[in-house]
């Protein structure tokens, strides 16, 4: 994994969270008004997913290793 510092790790969550809410958003609409628009949502959602998560496991990367190496600060 890629060394990422916490206000990086931070802003890939908050924007892979930013990108879940609108795929959720864009299915609920397309559930209601075009059905092609609802799997577009999907797609979106799990790309929203992939990225915040890996900038939670980012994070909790940091979390676990700044223990083991108390000379890495930020």
């Amino acid at each position: 994994m890629d060394t990422v510092t916490p206000p990086k790790g931070w802003q890939r969550f908050t924007q892979g969270l930013i990108l879940f809410a609108l795929g959720f958003t864009t299915m609920v609409a397309g559930a209601w008004w075009w059905l092609p628009l609802y799997y577009v949502g999907l797609a979106v959602l799990l790309c929203g997913f992939v990225w915040a998560m890996s900038g939670y496991l980012a994070l909790l990367w940091f979390r676990l290793t700044k223990n083991i190496n108390p000379g890495r600060r930020p």
